[in-house]
């Protein structure tokens, strides 16, 4: 039986997993993109920092605990983050959480190919196949005018997307549990000086301004998409099923598109929601439906 804050704790993980894309979009308008998430991730940093020096907690640092930090803050997020922010200049909000949603379906392939630890059926390989056609739907929707900038900002999400599940992955095969605190601010350490490298490469290039609904979204994903979410999301991912969890996934994307159109003005065109209905379903298939494990 689960507690009220059980339940709260999972619509407050969808509701943030919802908002994230939209705020990205705004955070980084007229922003070097690696600028924006470096202040997003120091911003989370310091706070948490502050956290563990209140506590007096230590963060492990054995080998096993190397490998999660290099995976989360590497692969999950400088890598897979990085990705996101440059698609953002291109991509409208709604396209970025339909690409991300299908993180699942990313999983799937990774541990049912590549790592052979799930058996994928028949019915997976056609929700794979719903989700790709919705794809191929929603960026090719006439109303957006497909240009090169768009079909780029749409690779770069996928590879994002991708990261991510890859991420994800690699942490499982690490034979030891972390708590989720310490993974958190391992990954950190480890993202933060890539991201403000990137930065550097990329010209260090400083706004003269920063407008005010751009720096309340990076303070938004600093406290709130950054450390809330991921610490919220671990915390559902004890206390409910794998299958539940992964609704999450599911809940977010539509919901995205809501906001998109709410308070962006973003186009929510016939297509997208085909499109969308299709990426959904394939992701349906896989929550409902879960591979078994490879004996």
């Amino acid at each position: 039986m689960h507690k009220p804050a059980d339940w709260a704790a999972f619509l407050a993980v969808v509701l943030i997993w919802s908002t994230t894309p939209l705020a990205i979009v705004v955070s980084s308008v007229a922003i070097d993109p690696y600028l924006s998430l470096a202040m997003r991730m120091l911003l989370s940093l310091v706070i948490l920092g502050i956290w563990f020096l209140w506590q007096k907690r230590a963060i492990p640092f054995h080998a096993s605990a190397w490998q999660v930090y290099f995976y989360v803050g590497v692969v999950g997020i400088a890598l897979s983050m990085s990705c996101a922010y440059q698609a953002a200049q291109t991509l409208p909000s709604s396209w970025i959480a339909l690409i991300f949603g299908l993180a699942p379906v990313f999983t799937g392939i990774l541990e049912g190919f590549i790592f052979k630890t799930l058996r994928l059926q028949a019915r997976h390989w056609f929700a794979i196949v719903l989700a790709i056609i919705g794809l191929a739907i929603v960026v090719n929707d006439p109303e957006r005018h497909m240009s090169s900038n768009l079909l780029a900002g749409a690779f770069l999400m996928i590879v994002s997307t991708f990261l991510h599940a890859l991420s994800a992955s690699m942490v499982k095969r690490v034979p030891i549990a972390i708590a989720p605190v310490d993974t958190v601010m391992g990954g950190l350490l480890f993202a933060t000086p890539i991201i403000l490298l990137f930065w550097l490469v990329n010209g260090a290039i400083i706004p003269e301004q920063i407008e005010i609904k751009q720096g309340l979204s990076i303070i938004y994903l600093g406290v709130i998409g950054s450390l809330a979410g991921f610490l919220l999301y671990y915390q559902v991912l004890k206390v409910f099923s794998a299958t539940m969890s992964s609704f999450v996934t599911l809940l977010a994307p539509p919901l995205a598109l809501i906001w998109a159109a709410w308070l962006n003005n973003e186009t929510v065109s016939e297509l997208l929601i085909i499109g969308a209905g299709l990426i959904l379903a394939g992701l349906a298939t896989f929550i409902l439906n879960p591979a078994a494990k490879v004996k």
